[in-house]
């Protein structure tokens, strides 16, 4: 069990890094190209219904060199939409790093999209962050 680090500190509050998203319908070679341009392990999926953009998966790395790379399928024909893992979990600005690490914890993933207060995209944050933060709270 999580032990409860009482940091009662929004994720609002702290340096979150600037997403990196892509359209659902950008193939694995692109979304790769963007991952080296960019020095980033994981691209947040995104759809724009609204004009704001809307996580809807996230897409690592890893999730491209073993179900696309490793199994020998075409990179430029799949799509980062056809490989995302769903975001439906997610932090909110007004989220505590307490609350945050236990989602990280719960989803079995290092990082996690951000939502602002209007359901919008803020940020990312990653397990190093909250970890980081909670240590200097």
């Amino acid at each position: 069990m999580l032990r409860d680090t009482g940091s009662s500190t929004p994720v609002a509050d702290m340096a979150m890094r600037e997403p990196v998203c892509v359209p659902q319908d950008t193939t694995i070679l692109c979304a790769s190209r963007i991952m080296r341009s960019f020095h980033v392990a994981e691209l947040v999926v995104t759809e724009e219904p609204h004009g704001l953009p809307i996580p809807v998966g996230i897409v690592s790395a890893c999730d491209i060199v073993t179900r696309i790379i490793a199994p020998g399928l075409d990179p430029g024909v799949f799509t980062a939409g056809d490989i995302a893992w769903p975001s439906a979990v997610h932090t909110k600005v007004s989220d505590s790093l307490s609350h945050t690490l236990q989602l990280l914890q719960t989803a079995g993933t290092s990082v996690l999209p951000v939502i602002d207060d209007d359901g919008g995209l803020a940020g990312v944050i990653s397990l190093s962050d909250v970890l980081i933060a909670l240590g200097k709270a």
